[in-house]
């Protein structure tokens, strides 16, 4: 329902689908910046941010004042307040917005947002983020809170599927099945979506039942104890969880989903990988 630009990445697929619905596509990210009124940013880490927003050609040097700015890439919150305080000073809008859910609910409309801004950009924005949101958390008007607990989020859903992982190897290297261990917790207090879409893989082979790679996972912990550490907040749990995914990434398992961290845990045991 919102007349929508996009810029072609790696990957052409989905911005050929978007243009079928009506969608344009923009030349650049200056040409993006220049006839937008809202530009919203969901790429990899704060670097590629930091070079759309700050860097030669890209949204500073070429949107218009009063435009708004909204990060939904999972980010370093140290970085997210530096760029917005460089583009407030141009009189560019920034709010951070990162996401939950899968894309496939993005597309249905049933994505999860939760939003730092002052109140009256968050209902400026408001029926835009609902337009591809089932829920929207307004979480204050300091910019940076919501990378703040997005990271949060992605600790503990980043620290079950570790759990779960050692959980599966255990119980294969001991000789019992897969399919008893998940029978278990999923009768218990255990049970849990995250845990039911990690299983797909143990169960039946399929790592595509939360798909986000390992790499990510270790971009994202690393956020996490830098923001923790900037705090001198205690990392005891985060700091494991954060080396078995760097780790995997070092072992090779970087590009795989995180369902496949069991394959590593294997390893780590001397076991089979399948």
């Amino acid at each position: 329902g919102w007349p929508l630009s996009v810029v072609a990445h790696k990957n052409r697929e989905p911005v050929e689908d978007l243009i079928r619905q009506g969608a344009t596509e923009a030349e650049s990210v200056a040409e993006l910046a220049r006839t937008s009124d809202i530009i919203f940013l969901c790429v990899t880490a704060s670097p590629q941010v930091e070079a759309l927003t700050l860097g030669p050609g890209g949204i500073l040097e070429n949107a218009r004042k009063g435009t708004v700015v909204v990060d939904s890439t999972t980010a370093d919150p140290e970085s997210t307040r530096r760029v917005n305080q460089k583009l407030r000073a141009a009189g560019i809008l920034f709010a951070d917005s990162p996401l939950s859910r899968s894309p496939a609910k993005a597309e249905e409309g049933q994505a999860v947002t939760f939003i730092a801004a002052e109140t009256p950009l968050f209902e400026k924005l408001r029926p835009v983020l609902e337009s591809f949101c089932e829920v929207v958390i307004h979480v204050g008007e300091t910019v940076g809170r919501a990378h703040e607990m997005k990271l949060v989020n992605n600790f503990i859903a980043m620290g079950y599927a570790a759990i779960w992982a050692e959980a599966y190897s255990a119980c294969i290297a001991s000789g019992n099945k897969p399919e008893v261990l998940h029978a278990i917790v999923s009768v218990g207090g255990l049970n849990c979506l995250n845990f039911q879409n990690f299983s797909k893989f143990p169960l039946e082979g399929d790592p595509e039942g939360h798909k986000f790679s390992i790499s990510n996972c270790a971009k994202d912990m690393d956020y996490f104890i830098r923001f923790s550490d900037a705090m001198r907040h205690g990392t005891v749990v985060s700091d494991g969880v954060r080396q078995m995914y760097k780790l995997a990434v070092a072992n090779g398992h970087g590009d795989n989903y995180v369902a496949t961290l069991l394959r590593f845990a294997r390893e780590m045991s001397g076991g089979k990988t399948e």
